[in-house]
């Protein structure tokens, strides 16, 4: 995983450069229908909303276990 994978392809490096300065992102151990981890990015600079960003895809990437491998989802917006 990579802040890069959150972003669509076409954007600039100095866009996810300047995004990592004010950004987080961790993964999270679930176990349901809904998966087995959950990769969550967070905007720590409080005078911005994630969703708004119109570089982002997503704010959260999913992976399943399936046939003995990983599959991770596209990025995707969650307000969890």
């Amino acid at each position: 995983m990579e802040l890069k994978d959150y972003f669509k392809e076409n954007t600039p490096d100095s866009i996810i450069s300047e995004f990592e300065g004010h950004s987080s992102y961790f993964f999270h151990i679930i176990y349901n229908e809904t998966g087995i981890a959950e990769n969550q990015l967070f905007d720590n600079s409080f005078e911005k909303n994630i969703m708004n960003n119109n570089w982002l895809k997503g704010n959260k990437i999913t992976f399943y276990y399936k046939d003995n491998k990983f599959i991770k989802t596209e990025p995707y917006f969650s307000n969890e």
